[in-house]
């Protein structure tokens, strides 16, 4: 949860909000929610399939490439931000 909260607040264009608020009413779907350092991952594969597919989920359908650019900018802005030089 600590690091979807760091990488949330670098998404680009998106008002930061608590990735524990988002996650706290998916309990039943996903694990891991309830641990700050435990990795959260889908009980179902069947999760991200409804997920990806607007036919199935409509309005709460997530488009991948978003994604997939957003989580890449995210990772960008954290190095810069966290890396230094020599850091051993």
């Amino acid at each position: 949860m600590e690091s979807l909260n760091v990488m949330q607040r670098n998404f680009p264009n998106n008002d930061f909000s608590d990735v524990k608020v988002i996650l706290d009413p998916m309990g039943a779907l996903l694990s891991g929610i309830a641990g700050v350092s435990t990795p959260v991952h889908a009980l179902h594969a069947s999760f991200y399939d409804f997920l990806t597919d607007p036919v199935w989920s409509m309005e709460f359908a997530i488009e991948m490439e978003d994604v997939h650019c957003q989580l890449a900018w995210a990772c960008v802005q954290v190095m810069q931000t966290w890396l230094c030089f020599n850091i051993c």
